[in-house]
């Protein structure tokens, strides 16, 4: 290589390096300008209500953050109890993108009854809103629910109407910890019933008894008038049994004979299939009042209200107003509320982004809510009004019926800019007052006619798309980043070959793996030894050292075997704590990390393969 070689390579070297080092400054601000790609982070309930006694679920999930180091929970011991945590992950696809969403599960107790608020948690510079929780009181203690095991029918409160939605709660309270159960769907003549929404699990404490409650929510529709029968609900259950000689107490209460001195005898025996029924519900079905007319919704309150992201007097031709209107009843189900339709007006084009219905609280009273958020955007200058929004409704409370509004409202859109008083404000006037287009043909307009015609439409372009423009952009920046680091890895690849050293002596790689094995076998065994005592706070000790050493369990029953565990020991009712279950998830845990042997050889496929 000639001595002009190097001196030619050198200039071109530095201006690499300044065009790659604003490149990556450009993508910074970029990527610090675009919030739809940032790290996210949230706070949800499973439940937004409950009664005091009952758990709820809180997870708060961030979505392309760091998380290496936890929430800081401590707020939270203020108005709840955390009964028990636990960590995972999971990978979600966002506008064709993979991100990964880890999570942190908490299973809360409230302390006192009311307006609850989870505090804002935060996590990787990341902090979550408030959310709110309403716990009211907890309902009377029925004698017969002093059982260990029973099904529970709720029928939600309220007049019923046909063609409305009555809404139903099926509950099954388990104290003896079922080992498997299938429960009847309710059916009724006359109505038809629909499951809504997911199974939930919580805790409830019912007297000085701790029961896992399953639920599972329905709406009924009736569809004629007059008493609805609803059938019996059949819960089949396998339950921990006896071997027939002898029953533990809680069995024995539940199958109604005496109990057993020694029950602990028969912890190895297998299950008992139990039947347990509901008790048959009528529910009295009203129909349609004659006075009531258009949209038939029974309600007990019905409120109507509108806002604007901006006030819409300051808004100019072609820019777009966010109009949010939210329509709230209570006592009503989501799907019982009317569409909001927005009504034309001239010079106005209105878009539906979104309509959300949803259940919430409303003063401890359910209701059904309607957000319906519409994109307003006027085409001219002048004034103009939205007309009143009304919903006929039906008040159950004072058997009439009543109209909900929303007023009319009148504003004055301006142009997009004032008079011209300068030639920069021509070049932006011009997008109000535009000339005709020229002829085909016609030489194209120079000076600032050029920056109205060109320049002015483009940043309104990208006023209007900036966040697609960023991601375009970015996107650019990743391929030019891309395609630099390419060309400058193959120059110095073909620089090596000119110059190629001697080949250095490899040593071998060896790999260590005595500590972190070590360290989860002797955490494993110290797990099974306090399984064996019956020793919680050693079996917890142990569980957190293998966390360290492990990271997290590759058997489920073992997770699964802990959770449990973190009740017996910080629960609302801590309860003696037996080490059977954990000693079968600490086996189950062993065969998970044991490796596969390798075939020693090839061993041909059977001609005639055995069936089963």
């Amino acid at each position: 290589m000639t001595c002009a070689s190097f001196a030619s390579t050198g200039p071109r070297r530095s201006g690499l390096r300044r065009a790659m080092l604003g490149l990556v400054l450009l993508a910074g601000l970029l990527a610090a300008a675009l919030p739809a790609f940032a790290a996210t982070l949230t706070a949800t309930l499973d439940r937004t209500s409950l009664a005091m006694g009952e758990t709820v679920t809180l997870v708060l999930s961030l979505a392309g953050g760091d998380s290496s180091t936890p929430p800081d929970l401590s707020a939270l011991a203020k108005d709840f109890e955390i009964l028990d945590r636990r960590r995972g992950s999971r990978t979600t696809t966002v506008d064709g993108k993979r991100t990964q969403v880890n999570e942190w599960v908490m299973l809360l107790a409230p302390k006192r009854t009311g307006t609850l608020t989870v505090p804002a948690l935060s996590v990787a510079g990341l902090s979550t809103q408030p959310v709110r929780l309403d716990v009211s009181r907890a309902p009377a203690v029925d004698v017969n629910e002093d059982r260990p095991l029973f099904v529970q029918l709720e029928v939600g409160k309220g007049d019923a109407y046909v063609q409305g939605e009555i809404p139903l709660t099926v509950r099954i309270y388990d104290a003896l910890g079922m080992r498997s159960g299938a429960l009847t769907r309710p059916e009724a003549e006359g109505a038809s019933i629909a499951t809504r929404g997911e199974q939930q699990t919580y805790l409830r404490t019912i007297g000085k008894k701790r029961y896992r409650v399953y639920q599972q929510d329905y709406v009924m529709t009736p569809q004629k008038s007059g008493t609805i029968h609803i059938l019996p609900i059949t819960l089949k259950a396998v339950v921990p049994g006896s071997s027939g000689a002898s029953l533990d107490a809680e069995m024995a209460r539940l199958l109604g004979r005496p109990p057993s001195p020694q029950a602990w005898l028969d912890a190895g025996a297998p299950g008992r299939e139990i039947n347990l029924h509901t008790d048959p519900v009528d529910v009295e079905v009203k129909p349609r009042p004659s006075a009531a007319t258009g949209w038939f919704l029974p309600a007990k309150a019905v409120t109507l209200t509108g806002q604007w992201a901006s006030p819409p007097a300051k808004a100019q031709v072609g820019d777009t107003l966010t109009r949010t209107i939210r329509l709230v009843a209570v006592g009503a189900t989501p799907n019982q509320l009317p569409p909001l339709t927005p009504l034309a007006v001239e010079g106005l084009r209105q878009y539906e982004d979104e309509s959300r219905p949803e259940t919430v609280q409303v003063k401890g009273e359910a209701a059904a809510q309607l957000t319906q958020v519409v994109s307003v955007v006027p085409t001219r200058s002048g004034t103009f009004t939205l007309p009143a929004v009304e919903v006929d409704w039906w008040n159950t409370a004072a058997s009439r019926a009543e109209k909900a509004v929303l007023p009319a409202e009148t504003f004055t859109i301006a142009g997009t800019a004032p008079e011209p008083t300068s030639t920069g404000d021509q070049a932006v006037a011009v997008v109000e007052d535009a000339p005709e287009a020229p002829p085909e043909g016609a030489p194209a307009p120079a000076g600032t006619d050029l920056v109205a015609a060109i320049v002015v439409p483009a940043l309104a372009y990208i006023e209007t798309h900036a966040r697609l423009v960023a991601a375009v952009a970015a996107g650019l920046l990743t391929l030019g980043l891309f395609l630099a680091v390419i060309w400058r890895h193959r120059a110095a690849r073909a620089r090596r070959r000119t110059l190629r050293p001697a080949p250095a002596r490899r040593v071998p790689f060896r790999t260590r793996r005595g500590g972190g094995e070590a360290a989860i076998a002797a955490a494993l065994d110290a797990l099974a030894a306090a399984a064996k005592r019956n020793d919680a706070r050693a079996a917890q000790a142990a569980y957190l050292a293998f966390l360290r050493a492990a990271g997290a369990p590759r058997a489920p029953a073992l997770e699964d075997a802990a959770r449990d565990l973190g009740l017996s020991l910080h629960g609302a009712m801590p309860a003696r704590w037996r080490g059977r279950a954990l000693a079968r998830a600490v086996k189950a845990e062993r065969a998970a990390r044991r490796p596969a042997r390798a075939p020693r050889g090839a061993r041909l496929a059977p001609l005639y393969p055995s069936e089963g």
